[in-house]
């Protein structure tokens, strides 16, 4: 009885999330499920992201959100910043990025399952790449080793 309780009050926030307006949120601070629905309003262009990462959704949030963390962004409001700093920047790099990639795909390539979607975007980069690559670009010195070999 106790972890499905923990389980509806899960939901129960994750619903909170997803139907409040955003100046709500600002004062949020980041966790896993935060940073998905940040993400998820800030490009709303990216639809269908998270369904190709697939299992590794949540390992791969928790590394950016570590990574967040790691440069004092802690709130949505901070997220929301930053994101929007860095959008041109890294909405050009991902489009060059893509142009480059599709001549050299393979079948066999393990990123394979991503072709639809950037064909889709006609970006390389998720959303959670466009933050980390703004994050390796603003705090290059502040990447952890382990992230930083990824």
């Amino acid at each position: 009885m106790h972890f499905q309780d923990i389980y509806e009050k899960r939901e129960a926030y994750v619903e909170k999330l997803r139907n409040v307006e955003a100046s709500s949120l600002e004062d949020e601070p980041l966790n896993i499920d935060s940073v998905l629905e940040t993400l998820r309003r800030q490009y709303p262009w990216a639809e269908g992201w998270e369904k190709v990462v697939g299992d590794e959704l949540v390992p791969a949030l928790t590394r950016l959100l570590a990574e967040l963390s790691m440069v004092g962004i802690t709130t949505v409001k901070q997220l929301i910043s930053f994101v929007q700093k860095w959008t041109p920047q890294t909405t050009e790099w991902s489009k060059e990025t893509y142009a480059e990639a599709v001549p050299k795909r393979k079948p066999a390539d393990p990123f394979a399952r991503f072709y639809d979607w950037q064909d889709k975007t006609g970006q390389y980069y998720t959303p959670m790449g466009h933050v980390m690559t703004a994050l390796k670009k603003e705090f290059p010195q502040s990447r952890s080793d382990a992230t930083a070999k990824r």
